[in-house]
C-alpha cells in the first residue's frame, strides 16, 4: 500500500499551512524534524521520504532522489512508480547533516534515513502512523495543527511566488498531469489563472 494522506481528513486540513504554521516549523525544527523540512523544502510525499535510502542522498551535490521500490520494509515508496531529484537548500542540508550527527548510532545499521530512534522497535524504519503521531503530539503542545500534505502544500505555493513554470512545479511534486497541479494550488488565484492560461498557449499540442 502507499503511505499518504489519510481518508477523511477534513477539507481544512488539506489548505496550505498558515503563516503560523509556518513560522513554528521554522522556530522548532527539533521538534518538527527533519520530515517537516523536507515537506516543505522539496515537495516530496510522506512515503517517498520515509523511503530514503543513504543511497538516495549526494552530499556533494546536496540532493536527494526518489526512487521507487517495491520492497522497503515500512511499505513507503514513491506514487507513480516515478524517479526525480529535488535540491536541498542550505538550511535544510545543514539540518540534515545535524540530524545525522545527533542519531549516528541509531541511524549506522540501517539502510534508511528515517527510523526509530527510541522504543522497542528502536532502529527499525519510520513509518507513516509514526510521523502523524509525532504531528499530533506536536499539535498539542504547540495548538499548531499540521499534516504532511498542507506542509507540502507550502512548497508548492512558495515555488509559485518565486516566478516557477507551473509545469516546473508539477514535476517536482510528483503530479502526473498539470491538472491536479493547478488544482493543488488553487484556482481562485487570479495569477494561477494567468499562468494556466500562459501554459495551455505554450502547450496546445498536448491539449
Amino acid at each position: 500500500a502507499f503511505v499518504d494522506l489519510p481518508r477523511g481528513l477534513k477539507k481544512e486540513e488539506r489548505k496550505p499551512p498558515t503563516e503560523e504554521q509556518v513560522a513554528a516549523v521554522k522556530a522548532h525544527p527539533e521538534g518538527f524534524g527533519l520530515c517537516a523540512w523536507l515537506f516543505m523544502y522539496t515537495g516530496c510525499r510522506l512515503g517517498e521520504i520515509l523511503a530514503l535510502q543513504w543511497q538516495d542522498i549526494d552530499f556533494e551535490r546536496r540532493t536527494v532522489r526518489v526512487r521507487y521500490r517495491e520492497s522497503n520494509t515500512n511499505l513507503a515508496r514513491a506514487k507513480n512508480a516515478e524517479y526525480r531529484m529535488a535540491l536541498l537548500s542550505n538550511t535544510t542540508f545543514e539540518f540534515l547533516v545535524k540530524y545525522i550527527s545527533d542519531n549516528r548510532k541509531s541511524l549506522m545499521n540501517s539502510e534508511y534515513l528515517f527510523t526509530k530512534l527510541t522504543g522497542k522497535n528502536k532502529g527499525e524504519p519510520l513509518d507513516a502512523d509514526s510521523v502523524y503521531s509525532m504531528l499530533k503530539r506536536l499539535s498539542q503542545k504547540t495548538d499548531i495543527n499540521s499534516h504532511p500534505h498542507q506542509l507540502r502544500h507550502y512548497f508548492a505555493e512558495e515555488r509559485r511566488k518565486e516566478g516557477w513554470d507551473l509545469n516546473d512545479i508539477r514535476f517536482a511534486l510528483g503530479h502526473k498531469k498539470v491538472e491536479t497541479t493547478i488544482k493543488y494550488l488553487g484556482e481562485n488565484n487570479e495569477r494561477l489563472i494567468e499562468a494556466t492560461d500562459q501554459y495551455y498557449s505554450n502547450n496546445e499540442d498536448l491539449y
